[in-house]
């Protein structure tokens, strides 16, 4: 009786080996996966352009609070004037957001609370791509949930602004641009501090105005051709 048992299993296992066989060469449809209510099989990502104009008009004073109105990105200050700021998309977290500065990478390495300390004002900046959705493929690393790109002037202007307020609030920025034969030349320096919060001194009996945030931003940009070879340069500093 076990022979037969055996025997009997051993059919059943080879017939259905050879059934899945024969279904393993069948074509299956085509399946499209997209991020927009449009079909497309080139593009699974949004793509938003902040435009100069807009930037102008904006009622805006740093990259932080322009980007609260860009779509399905959310923003998180925790300070005025760009002290601090994360930036999600998406239901994502502030660690999968791709930040750019004219296609260089700039998210930093330690934490992305750090990934918004950039050198640049609104000043020098000509328009922003805003690119929601995954964007690994092209962009690699930190690319999960979007990215932003940051594009400043090629052909900048020269100003001088000046503003001071409430809490020893003071902001001083300067751009210079020079143009040459071949090649433009764009320098900003931008500083800001405010008197944020009092301090008791019981030793002394005396109440002192601390220091709430120094930000110190200085960038210089090169953009041209050199030797017929079209070449931009970029350099920056932050404090």
């Amino acid at each position: 009786m076990k022979k037969v048992i055996r025997t009997l299993f051993a059919i059943v296992i080879s017939t259905t080996f050879v059934n899945a066989q024969n279904t393993v060469n069948k074509k299956l449809d085509e399946v499209v996966v997209s991020a927009n209510r449009a079909s497309s099989t080139e593009n699974t990502s949004n793509v938003q352009i902040i435009s100069l104009e807009e930037i102008q008009n904006a009622p805006v004073q740093t990259i932080e609070d322009l980007l609260e109105y860009a779509i399905n990105v959310d923003v998180r200050q925790r300070g005025g004037q760009g002290v601090q700021a994360d930036i999600s998309m998406r239901g994502g977290t502030f660690e999968q957001v791709l930040v750019m500065l004219n296609g260089i990478k700039l998210n930093d390495p330690q934490t992305g609370h750090h990934t918004m300390d950039l050198p640049v004002s609104l000043e020098q900046i000509e328009r922003i791509e805003v690119i929601t959705g995954g964007a690994t493929r092209i962009f690699g690393n930190y690319a999960y949930t979007g990215a932003i790109n940051i594009i400043t002037k090629k052909e900048g202007s020269s100003s001088v602004t000046l503003s001071s307020g409430q809490n020893g609030f003071k902001s001083a920025e300067i751009n210079y641009a020079l143009k040459t034969s071949n090649n433009n030349h764009n320098i900003s320096i931008n500083q800001k501090r405010s008197d944020g919060f009092p301090i008791y001194h019981k030793d002394r009996d005396t109440t002192t105005m601390e220091v709430d945030y120094k930000i110190k931003n200085y960038y210089y940009q090169a953009s041209g051709n050199i030797a017929g070879i079209k070449a931009l340069f970029n350099i920056g500093y932050t404090d």
